[in-house]
């Protein structure tokens, strides 16, 4: 038995997004079993439910095919909700009818069961609280309910398209309509998606390479899983490097609501200033605008410090997966397929006397990439100066003054 059967990856939305498959399988298989227990029981035999996790609820619909399942992430309390892709061991014609007329006609026919459950739990938990995630179909799912709903974060592995650009014809108003708000809600979207697809996925490749809609920040992983997650799940390597993207990409999300806050409370100090003092300059004394002033200073620059740590990190991944891109550009040089009569290294001489070869591929690009990193982490080694700074600065202050001292001691 591996990983899957019996600990899971431990990452909330990967096994989540493996996880509704099997959910969805039990609904199908056993439409009248009305005791939740059972239903885990028997998914929790074939793939194991983590620890981590707490199933919460799930759903299948029967007309459109679309499912889900909702779990409770028992580490942070987040809600993670996972839409179930193409199923070919459970509902294979209804999730088929839905990649061709949902996604590659444009229709979106599929979308109205998710936004219903994702409404149901966001009326119960919070809508702040849930990360929309799910693989192929789900992940589909996933970035258009993300997207419909402003979720702060969502996570999708190998997913479908939005929609197809320049593949459907807008045959009927559904098309257009379904078209147009997923650009309109693609333009005021402001939370963050992750997109994780293996570097040989055969959905992600043929898709991008067909015009397919796509959004949110894309991390190659550099294993040959094709479209599947099983696979990704028992490589302790791929798991580690996936946490280690969706920990950089929380915390920028988490230093966007620290900063604003904190700047919130220093507003609310300031007034509780003003209105404990009778006479002052605008209100507060010059120790207490020293103070607000520094720890305004020292809001900042760890949120600078924490958002471009972050970048680097997602750079870093980032910058990989364009080096594998180049590397498989490369390597199609000597794919003969073009009806010519030339061995591989002909090929390759052809081409280099044309100026195309590897330092020209991918030399290049792994040289921009070095480049753009080394870039991010002098922004990184500069912020970390300036708090230095700052904070030698700020010390210097405190020993000179009783009433600011005070101020940072009842802060600390």
């Amino acid at each position: 038995m591996g990983k899957v059967q019996e600990t899971g990856s431990l990452i909330p939305s990967l096994d989540g997004s493996n996880l509704s498959y099997e959910f969805e399988k039990e609904r199908i298989t056993n439409p009248n079993e009305t005791d939740n227990s059972v239903v885990i029981k028997n998914v929790d035999e074939r793939k194991k439910v983590p620890d981590n996790l707490e199933y919460l609820d799930d759903f299948y619909d029967k007309i459109t095919g679309t499912s889900g399942t909702a779990f409770r992430d028992k580490n942070t309390g987040k809600i993670i909700v996972s839409y179930t892709g193409t199923n070919l061991d459970g509902n294979a014609g209804e999730d088929i009818y839905a990649d061709a007329s949902g996604i590659f006609l444009g229709t979106g026919f599929h979308y109205k069961p998710a936004f219903e459950f994702y409404e149901k739990l966001a009326e119960k938990y919070g809508s702040e609280n849930l990360i929309p995630t799910g693989h192929s179909l789900g992940g589909n799912v996933a970035m258009r309910v993300a997207l419909r709903y402003n979720s702060k974060m969502a996570i999708v592995y190998n997913p479908a398209p939005l929609y197809m650009k320049g593949i459907q014809i807008k045959i009927s108003p559904i098309v257009s309509q379904n078209i147009n708000q997923i650009n309109e809600d693609i333009a005021n979207y402001t939370g963050r998606i992750v997109r994780i697809v293996a570097k040989n996925d055969p959905l992600t490749n043929t898709s991008e390479n067909s015009n397919g809609v796509f959004v949110g920040d894309k991390f190659t992983l550099p294993i040959l899983s094709g479209h599947g997650l099983d696979l990704i799940v028992e490589n302790a390597k791929q798991v580690a490097k996936i946490l280690r993207i969706i920990n950089a990409e929380e915390q920028l999300v988490s230093t966007i609501e620290m900063v604003s806050s904190r700047m919130q409370s220093l507003k609310k100090r300031k007034r509780s200033f003003a209105n404990s003092n009778s006479i002052s300059l605008e209100g507060v004394t010059s120790s207490q605008l020293i103070y607000l002033d520094a720890m305004q200073a020292q809001t900042l620059s760890e949120g600078l410090i924490n958002v471009s740590t972050s970048s680097l990190e997602l750079i870093e991944h980032s910058g990989e997966g364009t080096q594998y891109k180049a590397q498989s550009l490369y390597d199609s040089l000597t794919n003969s397929n073009l009806g010519l009569s030339l061995s591989p290294d002909e090929l390759l001489s052809a081409f280099a006397e044309a100026g195309v070869h590897y330092d020209s591929i991918v030399g290049e690009i792994s040289r921009r990439c070095s480049d753009k990193e080394k870039e991010v982490r002098n922004i990184v080694d500069a912020f970390n100066r300036l708090k230095t700074n700052l904070d030698t600065g700020i010390q210097a202050l405190i020993e000179k003054d009783k009433e600011l001292e005070n101020m940072f001691t009842l802060e600390g």
